[in-house]
């Protein structure tokens, strides 16, 4: 058997493989890595990783673990990165320093694995615990997601509005609930309400459109805020539907 297995396992394997320079180039980039991120090759190899994958609030942390694999030629950590369509995802590192035979250049050897699901399964036993009994005394649907935007918790009152039970919809992108017209914009929207966490009431909130398991859409009005757990920052989302009033309201515009 000839088959080159060291190139089997970097091209093929499961996680996302990439070589960087000690300033922070992108040297080699796998097809995992293309995969998650949604960067092909050409697109990354050149290009600092920063500015690809690491969102501006985790760069500080991201410096201080390669210099942590500089000075001790490990680290270790989990964090969130940045896909190329602005989605986040959960991502559990390794970065070894190496230093090459060849030119005597130190590189670092990064293997980062998607652990977005199993992230929302920790995130929604946390969250649970402490809120699910309380968000079923509440009139509206209620849907909880984490910093990647993965739903961790819903009400019961979600259920019945969306036609999901509640662990079809667990660990699944919130983005499931609304129109595809509506989802990239929403990727942004997003992004910026966690970078920078505000409250927003129903009165005040964007009218949207909410899509149910069947397929039928039906207008919405939101209200947000975010609170921080043990999981991390989460946002909390509270959803009317506003059918029964646009006939009224046409009426009376009439």
């Amino acid at each position: 058997m000839d088959t080159d297995f060291s190139r089997l396992l970097l091209g093929q394997g499961p996680d996302a493989l990439l070589v960087k320079s000690a300033d922070g180039r992108v040297l080699y980039w796998n097809d995992a890595a293309s995969a998650i991120f949604g960067y092909s090759a050409a697109e990354a190899v050149g290009c600092l990783l920063i500015d690809l994958i690491v969102p501006p609030d985790r760069v500080s942390e991201s410096a201080a673990y390669d210099a942590q694999a500089l000075q001790a030629s490990l680290a270790v950590y989990e964090t969130v990165r940045r896909r190329k369509d602005g989605s986040l995802v959960h991502v559990s590192i390794s970065v070894k320093a190496v230093k090459s035979s060849a030119d005597g250049q130190e590189y670092l050897l990064c293997s980062l694995k998607d652990v977005t699901h199993l992230k929302s399964l920790r995130d929604a036993k946390l969250v649970e615990a402490k809120y699910r009994d309380l968000l079923e005394y509440t009139p509206d649907a209620i849907v909880i997601v984490n910093v990647a935007g993965r739903i961790i918790l819903a009400n019961s009152q979600a259920e019945k509005l969306f036609g999901y039970a509640r662990h079809e919809m667990l660990g699944q992108p919130v983005e499931v609930l609304m129109p595809l017209r509506h989802r990239t914009a929403h990727l942004g929207h997003r992004g910026h309400f966690f970078a920078q966490p505000y409250a927003r009431s129903m009165g005040a909130s964007q009218e949207l459109y909410g899509l149910r398991k069947d397929g039928g859409e039906f207008p919405a009005k939101l209200s947000l805020s975010s609170i921080q757990t043990p999981a991390g920052s989460i946002a909390i989302t509270a959803i009317r539907d506003i059918s029964e009033r646009r006939p009224a309201q046409r009426m009376f515009e009439q």
